[in-house]
């Protein structure tokens, strides 16, 4: 009986010690097994390089899953082998940047943004899944209509599952589906700032709310807590100088206790946005117990939440002083803040929602599967019925000779022949394993056998 669905899931890996890139965070929203390939690049513009190295003789799985930075059109493009693999497998792709609304296509004025939109929506075409929040899934639906057709976008829209970034259940180990109790304000106002500090952030509406606020209530004490990407000095540059010694500041924190012990004093932030895909950092900040005040420009947490709590820039001083001189009134705000929270699905039944499609889509690929009675394939399972078999041994006992690289036209109508004849794979070592009978694989030498290595997926290496 076949096992499982795997799933491979290929990211850039990160040039930052301090970055947790989105898609390591994968794995452990996935049930079943599931493996991590972090493909080494100097940047996102050597990407080709790498899709280049790809080992297709260690390289099968049942689905497999990218982001935006890599998509399905660039490893299809490189050569008519990677287009041959490819085109066999489920592909899972995740929208994972933001779009622009008012981009319109049919002005005169071409821009950088719209081509990385139509590479999206070239991508949206060619998946089999696509991983969208609910904040990009509106901006979708209003700006597909401008390229494709009706029929094309109601294909797309079958493929969405709607899910929060994988990292916003990246502190799901210390409780973070327990929203927190409301912090005091008894001894003063700390503001967090706990996002980069880019222009898309809007940086200059957060600080200027704070100051406008300070003038108008000095007798307040304020404190601004920061913890963003570059140094200090490039973080004070957007502080205004009379608030410069009201700062404290971290670079980022990827360890999660670190982070909490950091934000542990601050009890309000405002989230100021001009381009936000989600909102990671806001939703995390309100369900760590802090009041938050949502800025006119972040459309995306009023996608979410509504707009009960959103503000403009102007009116932002005199909703700080109501806050906090009014403890009924920002009890209600908060509560409504909680509502939006509420609404996105839990670490668990993102878990489930994400896992069920990819095993649909997966079954479905199997049941359909034909070619399982071929002559070459009831030779391979014959031989697979004795013992384990490399994909280089499986090419041979198909009647192909393998050569350095692995030619793949026509590999999908054996591949899926032989999972559907309850054929698992299995990485040991440097190999992919071919197996009906797991204890086929004791059989294999020491040599042969995995190295413990240190990874970034919990579940280790389709295990």
């Amino acid at each position: 009986m076949s096992t499982k669905p795997t799933l491979t899931v290929i990211g850039l890996e990160s040039s930052s010690k301090h970055f947790i890139a989105h898609h390591t965070i994968v794995p452990s929203l996935y049930k079943g097994k599931s493996r991590l390939l972090n493909l080494e690049t100097k940047s996102v513009m050597h990407t080709q390089e790498a899709l280049k190295t790809l080992d297709f003789w260690t390289l099968d799985s049942d689905a497999f899953y990218v982001e935006d930075s890599i998509g399905w059109t660039k490893p299809m493009d490189i050569s008519g082998n990677h287009f041959d693999y490819f085109s066999e497998f489920p592909k899972v792709y995740r929208v994972a940047h933001s779009l622009f609304e008012e981009d319109n296509f049919f002005n005169n004025e071409w821009t950088k943004n719209k081509q990385h939109i139509l590479e999206i929506y070239n991508n949206l075409l060619v998946s089999d899944l696509i991983w969208v929040s609910p904040v990009l899934v509106e901006i979708l639906r209003k700006t597909l209509p401008q390229v494709l057709s009706s029929k094309q976008i109601k294909r797309i829209e079958q493929k969405f599952v709607v899910l929060p970034p994988p990292d916003y259940y990246k502190l799901d180990t210390i409780n973070s589906d327990v929203i927190q109790p409301q912090r005091s304000f008894k001894k003063g106002l700390t503001f967090l700032w706990n996002h980069r500090l880019i222009a898309l952030k809007n940086p200059k509406i957060f600080f200027a709310a704070i100051e406008s606020f300070h003038k108008l209530h000095p007798q307040v004490p304020v404190e601004i807590r920061v913890c963003a990407t570059g140094t200090e000095k490039e973080a004070r540059a957007f502080v205004p100088e009379a608030l410069q010694k009201n700062v404290v500041w971290s670079p980022f924190l990827s360890d999660p206790k670190e982070y909490l012990k950091f934000i542990e004093p601050a009890n309000i932030t405002i989230g100021t946005s001009r381009i936000e895909s989600f909102g990671i950092a806001v939703f995390d900040a309100i369900r760590q117990g802090l009041t938050y005040i949502n800025a006119t420009p972040n459309q995306a947490f009023s996608t979410i939440a509504g707009l009960d709590t959103t503000v403009t820039p102007k009116a932002m001083p005199e909703t700080i002083w109501k806050l906090y001189s009014d403890p009924k009134f920002r009890k209600k705000w908060d509560e409504k803040n909680i509502q939006g929270l509420k609404s996105l699905p839990d670490f668990d039944k993102a878990k489930s929602t994400f896992s069920n499609r990819i095993d649909d889509i997966v079954t479905g690929k199997i049941k359909n599967a034909k070619g399982d009675r071929s002559e070459k394939v009831k030779t391979a399972l014959k031989v697979l019925e004795k013992k384990a078999l490399s994909k280089q041994d499986l090419y041979r006992t198909l009647g192909w000779e393998p050569m350095n690289t692995c030619r793949n036209a026509y590999w999908g109508s054996y591949y899926w022949p032989l999972r559907k004849a309850g054929i698992n794979t299995q990485l040991v070592g440097s190999k992919l394993m071919f197996y009906s009978d797991k204890a086929h694989l004791k059989d294999l030498k020491d040599k042969d056998q995995p190295k413990l290595v240190k990874s970034t997926n919990p579940k280790g290496l389709f295990s």
